[in-house]
């Protein structure tokens, strides 16, 4: 998955693995509110901006992530990141460690993309569940830094709107 936050890539993210229950789900946001909730150092941490504590965050998200995905690979598990990837240089990380693992592995690329006013709905939803976090504010500079994905980078390639769910999911039923 690839996309900015509040794009709908978890959302559709938890569609995917319901209709493919095999896929194992990795999420950087499920261990990131487990750090904030469980770790009396992060209780305070905001992550709708970078910080220091938000960077902390990050690198012991990314370092988990990394390791898990490259176990799952190893075992021969079908994996679906949920992750920014803001980077094409981020996005190669994860897939050269996936064909370094198994060259024959079939890489795809799900970019989620909302257009602005879904985004300042979405931001502003989100703000409005987590008082103090600035989802609205963090998304310009994000959005300055953003990589928008291409086709060559995978060996299969899907733009999501929210009015193609069902045409992304019929052809990643054709490919898994």
């Amino acid at each position: 998955m690839v996309g900015l936050p509040g794009s709908g890539k978890t959302t559709l993210a938890k569609r995917v693995i319901a209709k493919f229950p095999f896929l194992n789900y990795v999420s950087g946001d499920m261990l990131r509110d487990f750090l904030v909730k469980s770790i009396v150092y992060f209780h305070d941490a905001v992550c709708s901006h970078i910080n220091q504590k938000f960077n902390s965050i990050n690198r012991i998200v990314n370092a988990y992530r990394e390791s898990l995905v490259a176990e799952l690979l190893q075992a021969g598990e079908s994996v679906l990141i949920d992750r920014t990837n803001f980077t094409t240089e981020k996005r190669k990380e994860f897939i050269d460690v996936a064909k370094n693992i198994n060259a024959s592995v079939v890489v795809a690329i799900i970019y989620a993309k909302a257009d602005d006013d879904t985004f300042e709905s979405r931001l502003l939803e989100r703000e409005q569940k987590n008082v103090g976090t600035r989802w609205r504010e963090a998304h310009q500079e994000r959005s300055d830094n953003f990589e928008e994905p291409l086709a060559s980078e995978a060996d299969n390639f899907f733009t999501y709107t929210q009015d193609n769910e069902e045409e992304i999911l019929d052809a990643l039923k054709q490919l898994l």
